[in-house]
């Protein structure tokens, strides 16, 4: 009987200590990883370029592209390292995703001092496109499309989306509004 309340007690302590340890390593990495920027790595991007219409010239592998269109407002920084050996246009599109405009860089970019001038444009995504200023046989390869990643840090913050609720709840006071004026 004793041996038995010896393994019981022993079962105990052991998933007591399971379990307390699964609420740290949890809690651990929500607290850690709750508002953690983004920060675009290889995989974000693709080995082609972005022809002067802002469309995919996929045959040509001088460069590399972001996958995706990235919503202007959450891009947050993007900064060249400091002996870069790559440029990065910022090719610019519509909320419709129609191309609007591109621009060569070889500056950093701050949010803070040039996302609301853009969005007045009606800018509302962007690809970025690395393109190497030293590549020695003029093609980006599989091996060397990590490096280039590497000199550019494209950090993005989490942006909140407003929820359908609230925007049916702005329409109908704004209009209800206009009409009792």
């Amino acid at each position: 009987m004793a041996k038995k309340k010896g393994i019981v007690k022993k079962i105990v302590t052991v998933v007591s200590v399971v379990v307390a340890g699964l609420f740290l390593i949890g809690g651990a990495a929500w607290l850690f990883g709750k508002d953690k920027p983004k920060t675009l790595g290889a995989n974000d991007y693709a080995r082609y370029t972005l022809n002067a219409a802002g469309v995919a010239n996929k045959d040509d592998k001088s460069g590399i592209t972001t996958k995706e269109f990235i919503p202007l407002e959450e891009i947050d920084t993007i900064k060249l390292a400091k002996d870069a050996e790559v440029v990065y246009e910022m090719n610019y599109y519509k909320s419709d995703k129609t191309f609007v405009r591109m621009e060569w860089r070889n500056i950093d970019y701050d949010a803070k001092t040039e996302a609301a001038g853009l969005a007045a444009e009606g800018i509302a995504y962007v690809r970025i496109e690395i393109l190497p200023t030293a590549d020695e046989d003029g093609e980006v390869g599989v091996f060397e499309k990590n490096d280039y990643v590497e000199q550019l840090t494209v950090t993005l913050q989490e942006v909140e989306k407003e929820t359908s609720s609230e925007s049916v709840e702005e329409t109908s006071s704004s209009s209800s509004s206009e009409v009792s004026a």
